[in-house]
């Protein structure tokens, strides 16, 4: 007898996607879609062979990940099992005793229908897969609404997706237009719409049914958030539908209204904002939802650390106490936070230091980062050899990140990478997925793919190295000590110039120099002339290129080696030279400048369009 399952929704639910592609609940939390609804009657839709498998899976004992993503569905993050005995009086007598039996073909149909198969929309918003899927996928909601016909008198509750957006689609509006009241007097309606285009006109449509909730995917808490987006929408033709929607629950035409937040990058600073928001407009609840799609904006899958960070600091704010507000799916990333701190700082294994915790993570990112890139696993004794260089960095409160910054770069100008020859869209990919640990957009590949053709490799290379999206990700596993911008130019000039890290104590007297008040100027200019001193005049290609990749973090161009070698300089005379430059001066200024500096480099951080 069975007592308690996974999840009750194979049990209860029915999901109608693109391409009448069946799934229990939202579709980004499903591994496997259950087959095509269109392909039967609802009984045989409900009852296939691909249901059965998954009511199955939900029993204990029983492995679900075949189906569900563990890893983003909530009810199997939660860790929480669905009691029958518990929810007996929630459930039809006949469905609770058949699961109990074990059975998985189950004589009861769905008792919740969500319909999201048409994608046709008057927005076109950043994070929409409905974009991309072309006209011959689609099957018109109508169309799996005529199929619903005869078992719609004796549904309980349907819920319109926002796949789509309903009062965009004149096709589906006057299918429930003509629905008989009468008969569809037990039919529970739940809305999820843009409210752009709710009208009193088109609201008539939808008289005299039970409309029992109108939720508004709104997704952002300011005019700037909402229209970057929801493109093609406008700020405040959405205030005015607001308060047509309020005076229908005003007037209680509709039990329940309420609005929700996809939670993405974008908008990440504004999730206390959208409570307060929801609080002035008096809607019945507000609804906080991660993102599941649009790779850039994605959150905890990004592993988008300080992004996470903000949003969990936000739920400190004592509106999230409130019981209207329901932030459940984000409360929840308050585990994925601690989760993350515990892997990336500090919760140790049974005599395991903090600092060996670091370490560990750190060694296992690298290790990821090598193979992904050369296609083998790294030695211990290499991984062993930069970790001790990061507790190098650590004793000397040089942020660490210089470490993982001279790591990427070692390995995609090593000659295992180079005896790859990788075509251009490989070597752009590979920065993304490595450097950036995300997947580029198409817009992204062709751009840098294109830019791969004209410039050097190596300078590409250095820009992803400089972006502020590289530092931010390296954030909580490499950062460590202190983010004094005089300090990291110095530390990354030597690092420059020493790059096996082997005379890193020589650099302390710089930085105890830089301590004591002494011109920054005057410390690398010194720093260049031990090294360059010795060299004699500046007359090959090779001393160049060495210069600019310690000064300017890139190689000359071509035009600027062939100036610099049509007269032969003093080394002296060329560092004075090459210091005085706009593009270095820029980096002093930004390395004196008063605020702190959340990135290690010695410049103002790249900035990817």
């Amino acid at each position: 007898m069975i007592d308690k399952v996974r999840c009750i929704n194979p049990f209860y639910t029915m999901e109608i996607n693109l391409d009448s592609q069946m799934t229990p609940c939202c579709e980004y939390w499903c591994n496997v879609r259950l087959g095509r609804f269109m392909d039967g009657t609802v009984e045989e839709a409900w009852n296939n062979s691909h249901y059965q498998a998954l009511r199955k899976a939900m029993r204990p004992g029983e492995d679900p990940t075949y189906f569900c993503r563990e890893h983003i569905c909530p009810y199997y993050q939660s860790g929480k099992w669905y009691d029958l005995e518990e929810n007996a009086l929630n459930l039809p007598p006949e469905l609770v005793e058949e699961i109990r039996n074990g059975k998985t073909g189950l004589s009861t149909g769905p008792l919740l229908v969500k319909v999201g198969s048409d994608y046709r929309c008057n927005y076109n918003c950043i994070m929409c897969d409905g974009k991309n899927f072309i006209k011959s996928q689609r099957v018109e909601s109508v169309k799996v609404m005529e199929r619903l016909g005869p078992y719609l008198p004796k549904l309980p509750h349907l819920i319109l997706l926002s796949s789509g957006e309903l009062f965009a689609n004149k096709d589906l509006l006057d299918f429930l237009g003509n629905l008989d009241r009468e008969i569809h007097r037990g039919l529970n309606i739940y809305i999820m719409t843009n409210a752009s285009m709710i009208t009193e006109k088109r609201w008539q449509k939808l008289k005299g049914l039970n409309v029992k909730s109108v939720m508004v995917s709104i997704d952002a808490a300011t005019r700037e958030s909402y229209e970057a987006i929801r493109i093609n929408g406008k700020w405040d033709n959405l205030q005015e539908r607001l308060k047509f929607l309020q005076s229908l629950r005003l007037s209680n035409t509709v039990p329940q209204w309420s609005v929700n937040m996809t939670v993405m990058r974008k908008n990440s600073s504004e999730v206390a904002a959208f409570a307060y928001m929801a609080q002035d407009l008096k809607t019945d609840l507000v609804l906080f939802t991660w993102i599941n799609s649009y790779t850039p904006e994605l959150i905890h899958e990004n592993f988008d650390w300080l992004t996470l960070k903000k949003i969990v600091d936000q739920l400190q704010d004592p509106i999230f106490h409130e019981e209207w507000v329901l932030g459940g799916d984000l409360k929840g990333w308050r585990s994925y936070y601690d989760e993350y701190q515990s892997n990336l700082a500090g919760r140790a294994l049974p005599g395991e230091t903090v600092e060996r915790v670091r370490f560990r993570v750190c060694s296992q990112i690298m290790e990821r980062q090598y193979e992904s890139l050369l296609g083998d696993k790294p030695t211990r004794n290499l991984l062993e050899v930069w970790l001790d260089r990061l507790h190098r960095l650590d004793e000397l409160s040089i942020d660490g990140r210089l470490m993982a910054y001279e790591w990427l770069r070692r390995l995609f100008l090593s000659a295992e990478y180079q005896s790859k020859k990788s075509r251009d869209k490989e070597f752009v990919e590979s920065l993304y997925r490595i450097i950036l640990q995300r997947n580029p957009l198409d817009h992204e590949i062709s751009y840098w793919a294109q830019e791969a053709q004209n410039r050097l490799r190596p300078n590409i290379l250095f820009e992803f190295l400089r972006s502020d999206e590289f530092w931010e990700r390296s954030a909580l596993a490499f950062r460590s000590g202190i983010t004094d911008r005089k300090m990291n130019l110095v530390a990354s000039m030597f690092l420059a110039i020493h790059p096996e890290f082997r005379d890193l104590p020589e650099l302390v007297p710089y930085l105890q120099k830089l301590q004591n008040g002494s011109d920054l100027r005057k410390i690398i200019h010194e720093l260049m002339m031990r090294e360059f001193a010795a060299t004699g005049n500046i007359q090959n290609p090779e001393q160049i290129q060495s210069l600019f990749k310690i000064m300017f973090l890139r190689f000359p161009t071509a035009a600027e080696e062939k100036a610099y070698l049509q007269t032969s300089m003093t080394p002296d005379y060329l560092i004075q030279r090459l210091m005085s430059t706009r593009e270095f001066q820029s980096r002093l200024e930004y390395a004196v400048s008063e605020s702190a500096s959340p990135y290690p480099q010695d410049d103002s951080p790249v900035k990817f369009s």
